[in-house]
């Protein structure tokens, strides 16, 4: 059960304040798990800057809240380890905040970051993430860093990563074609990259392609993917192919529509809930 209330004060931002009480049984542990978590939100627009203040949040829960995730998540005692090791150290509070700022021409830097802490263990999760994303000429670049540290870890893990996308109908080839260009290297482990191409063809633009490349170092190999989806007026048709050093794996599937009505019988792609 869920109470809250939110409030816009206009130049200086909006600010929520919700509740809930949980009620909880795990099947194979006696009585009635019972907590509430309380949460305070604060979002604000700087227009002058253009800085986008998305979520700076506080939340608190008592020792017996579970949320709905957790109770189907590690309802149940088993061997493994880290589903109970979960369920006992369920979370206490957290701290949040995350700050976009646009730089205009020259694209846009996000810092996200958070801070939690849980029942039943001693110290703190924290995570960190920094970015900046920007185009020139139409070619997308991202540089990311992401930090997390929990309790027990004696060294946290931090990545490095690049991203590169480039429409190559700029420089040559049919519309609608990227390559793309990913890299993300552990401060202590290993490094991956991985090219790819993907795009659209036909007049209609309803065969779609995708494929990509990949090796990391230290012993783990190569890793591929390929795949392309063409939809149709009678339907839809998927053929997709991917290996890794140890596996390989074919998929392939075709989906769509059958309406019977009084002229006859129509096929047509995947039907809503409405026709």
């Amino acid at each position: 059960a869920n109470v809250g209330a939110g409030f816009d004060l206009g130049n200086v931002g909006a600010v929520s304040f919700d509740a809930t009480q949980a009620t909880s049984e795990f099947d194979d542990a006696p009585g009635t798990q019972k907590g509430q978590s309380y949460r305070a939100m604060y979002a604000k627009n700087f227009e002058a800057t253009d800085t986008n203040l998305q979520i700076a949040g506080y939340r608190y829960s008592t020792e017996g809240y579970y949320a709905f995730s957790d109770v189907q998540d590690y309802q149940k005692d088993t061997d493994n380890d880290f589903d109970n090791y979960n369920r006992s150290h369920n979370q206490r509070s957290k701290m949040q905040l995350s700050v976009n700022q646009s730089i205009g021409d020259y694209g846009s830097i996000y810092v996200s970051g958070s801070q939690q802490d849980y029942w039943g263990g001693d110290g703190k999760e924290k995570l960190l993430q920094l970015g900046y994303n920007t185009s020139i000429y139409g070619i997308s670049y991202g540089f990311n860093y992401n930090y997390s540290k929990n309790p027990g870890m004696t060294e946290a893990d931090q990545v490095f990563a690049f991203n590169m996308s480039v429409p190559l109908d700029k420089f040559m080839g049919p519309s609608g074609t990227w390559a793309t260009y990913n890299m993300s290297t552990k401060r202590h482990g290993s490094t991956v990259q991985q090219a790819g191409i993907s795009g659209t063809l036909l007049d209609d633009k309803n065969l779609s392609y995708s494929a990509q490349q990949g090796y990391e170092n230290q012993g783990n190999g190569a890793s591929g993917n390929a795949s392309m989806d063409y939809k149709g007026g009678s339907g839809e048709g998927n053929l997709g192919y991917s290996y890794d050093q140890d596996t390989r794996q074919w998929s392939y599937g075709i989906q769509g529509g059958v309406l019977i009505h009084e002229n006859g019988i129509t096929l047509s792609q995947p039907l809503g809930d409405t026709i």
